[in-house]
């Protein structure tokens, strides 16, 4: 198990991107969203080049689903407060619920702090 704190990603992006993909990642954040089918679409992207960057080979999109599934729940199908309302309290309990489940089951996932990867316990 590995564990990728936030203040080693920059490095990692900067190591593991071109300087075509660290471009369009940034830019992938600018793009608007109207519904949570396109804020998936938006992360799906995101999250290959996220991946890529801290170097972990697993899907993820299970977890992604998941993690979508209860912002959902927790901002009342709101897209809109998505990317403002991320750290209300319901939010925030959503999100570990599902990092809870995903460690228990020793799957790669992020929780509010940082990235968990185990790609080390798995075969690819």
């Amino acid at each position: 198990m590995r564990v990728i704190w936030p203040r080693e990603f920059d490095v990692l992006f900067i190591k593991n991107l071109s300087a075509e993909e660290l471009r369009q990642y940034a830019e992938s954040f600018e793009v608007e969203y109207s519904s949570f089918e396109e804020l998936r679409e938006i992360s799906n992207f995101q999250s290959k080049l996220f991946r890529k960057a801290v170097g972990c080979y697993c899907d993820m999109a299970a977890f992604r689903d998941d993690s979508f599934i209860a912002a959902e729940w927790a901002l009342g199908g709101d897209v809109k407060a998505y990317s403002k309302e991320r750290t209300t309290p319901e939010y925030r309990l959503a999100l570990s619920k599902v990092a809870r489940r995903y460690a228990r089951k020793r799957r790669c996932h992020l929780n509010l702090r940082a990235m968990v990867c185990y790609c080390d316990e798995h075969t690819h």
